[in-house]
């Protein structure tokens, strides 16, 4: 095999393009991950008083103070961020049925935060539209 450099005419009909670099990592932390890394670096006191505290306060002001009702969605999402992470915990250790439990467990804490938030949107929109229109 012999080391001189090909042709000029060879060289042209024998280029390779460069290949493409791999895509670049996505560093950028999904919503999932965000929470869950939350959750599993905050104590359990912590996760049990987010969803004391989130139940108490949407009962007491659902049932005592009607001018409070827009605090009713942030209320429910403490609790729901609470109740994720002892799901979370308690998910770690599921076998068999106990994993069917975690996952509708999950569901439901997902869907309650979206209909929280869902109605904080809701909510947001009337006032900012309900001042536009006045």
């Amino acid at each position: 095999m012999s080391t001189e450099p090909l042709p000029a005419d060879d060289a042209a009909h024998n280029y390779a393009p460069p290949t493409p670099a791999a895509p670049p990592s996505r560093s950028e932390p999904t919503l999932g991950t965000l929470v869950n890394s939350l959750v599993r670096g905050t104590p359990d006191s912590v996760l049990a008083l987010c969803v004391i505290v989130g139940l108490v306060g949407a009962g007491v002001l659902v049932l005592a103070v009607s001018l409070w009702s827009r605090a009713i969605p942030p209320l429910i999402l403490l609790s729901a961020f609470g109740a994720w992470g002892m799901v979370d915990r308690v998910g770690s250790n599921a076998s068999g049925a106990g994993r069917i439990g975690v996952a509708l467990a999950r569901a439901t804490i997902i869907l309650v935060s979206f209909a929280a938030v869902g109605a904080m949107i809701l909510t947001f929109l009337g006032v900012a539209i309900g001042t536009w229109i006045s």
